[in-house]
């Protein structure tokens, strides 16, 4: 029991640190398609993280320029989207704090 929850610590805290990484990528996403590559693949990353990635998302939102940003609404919108569509519970609580 105790291996199954310390291992599970350790995904969860992997996962955090990677949607962390992917969310740093994006807002360092800048004009003229800079770094649009690997906003792509970030925007993935924090896609297939779910529902819980929405607070963090809003919490980056504004750290970068516009660009950075409409990456940003486009990872939520598609998260929100996959979300409704298979009746996922959304994180509100955490987002209006």
């Amino acid at each position: 029991m105790k291996s199954w929850l310390a291992l599970s610590l350790t995904l969860a805290a992997t996962a955090w640190g990677s949607l962390d990484h992917s969310l740093q990528k994006l807002t360092a996403v800048g004009r003229e398609g800079l770094g649009n590559e690997a906003a792509g693949e970030a925007r993935r990353e924090v896609v297939k993280t779910g529902p819980e990635a929405l607070p963090a998302i809003l919490d980056a939102t504004g750290k970068g320029d516009n660009v950075a940003d409409n990456w940003l609404r486009l990872a939520a919108n598609t998260i929100v989207d996959q979300a409704l569509a298979k009746k996922e519970v959304l994180p509100l609580r955490e987002m209006e704090a």
